[in-house]
């Protein structure tokens, strides 16, 4: 019962201070969102609560994907778009993607080195990629409307950077999480996401600390275009 009690404490502590974290939301009058790795969509009323109106949510999982498009039509989020990619830094390449059975949060096409009690992978399916330049091209979306980038992809960030440098010159912000180490088995290149930015005149703003085991600690970080 304790241990129930304080791992509740520790989600309000991490909701409070997610909530806090993103009011840089809030400083783009109108700004949109391109939220990668969408899950279920969950953020959709914390985005609506910092006024965000415009929001592309993209998610690879199939199943996850098929909810977060029923959440969005159900409860009537206007001018919200889900999508169906799996976003890399390369078009029509075949990839396996692990499913783990904490609601996908923790799915990838990386493998964890180390996997939380309770933790498991329940599936791996294989799915094509595309790149977020391409994703834009063929949905036809007006890149105007979105400065927000949020990438929340399990090890995938610089892959999905790599293959977005058409919409950098429309972005304002580019929020992500990323660790003081690789966690995965895989090298995946994000420990050189600092220096990549900077080559596009984005530099980090904030972060904040959201996980943490023997292997390093896990942040939300945010770059903001000078």
């Amino acid at each position: 019962m304790i241990k129930k009690f304080f791992n509740l404490l520790k989600k309000v502590f991490k909701f409070i201070l997610h909530g806090k974290f993103d009011k840089f939301l809030k400083e783009i009058p109108n700004g949109g969102v391109i939220h990668v790795g969408a899950n279920t969509a969950q953020e959709r009323s914390h985005y609506k609560n910092l006024g965000i109106k415009h929001v592309i949510w993209i998610e690879a999982d199939p199943e996850l994907f098929e909810i977060a498009k029923r959440n969005i039509s159900k409860e009537g989020y206007e001018n919200h778009l889900v999508l169906n990619y799996l976003v890399t830094d390369k078009n029509d390449t075949s990839y396996k993607f692990n499913i783990t059975n904490n609601g996908g949060n923790a799915s990838s096409i990386f493998t964890l080195k180390k996997l939380d009690q309770g933790l498991q992978y329940t599936n791996t399916i294989e799915l094509k990629s595309k790149t977020l330049s391409e994703i834009a091209k063929i949905e036809n979306i007006d890149l105007k409307k979105y400065q927000n980038l949020i990438i929340d992809a399990e090890g995938s960030e610089k892959l999905i950077l790599d293959g977005a440098k058409k919409l950098f010159p429309y972005l304002k912000n580019i929020k992500l999480e990323n660790g003081n180490v690789n966690f995965f088995k895989e090298e995946n290149y994000n420990q050189e996401i600092d220096v990549y930015l900077k080559k596009f005149n984005f530099y980090e703003k904030k972060r904040t600390e959201i996980y943490k085991n023997s292997q390093g600690k896990l942040y939300d970080i945010l770059y903001s275009k000078l």
